[in-house]
């Protein structure tokens, strides 16, 4: 099956800010962690229902060696997959789920 993949804009501007964050601390690392996502978010389009409901319809999928985490839902159509966050673990996990 195909999927649509939308990302919201606030998580795309969450990702634009992490990757400047961290090219800022090291020079290749904030490319490094914008390959990371890019696995994880083409792991969610290829198999969107493999991780599991968290809260409500949303799941979630951890981002290898980086604290972070890809929140996402598939939306009620069945083909659309939609990115709310690109969350850092050190933020308050209620906020999470309010988009």
């Amino acid at each position: 099956m195909s999927y649509t993949l939308i990302i919201h804009p606030k998580a795309t501007k969450e990702l634009e800010n992490s990757v400047i964050w961290y090219e800022e601390r090291s020079e290749g690392l904030g490319k490094r962690f914008l390959a990371a996502v890019n696995r994880q978010v083409l792991e969610i389009a290829t198999y969107p229902q493999r991780y599991p409901l968290k809260h409500k319809n949303y799941r979630e999928v951890g981002i290898d060696i980086f604290p972070f985490i890809i929140v996402y839902q598939i939306l009620d159509d069945g083909q659309t997959i939609l990115i709310t966050y690109i969350f850092h673990n050190k933020q308050s996990p209620k906020r999470k789920y309010l988009r």
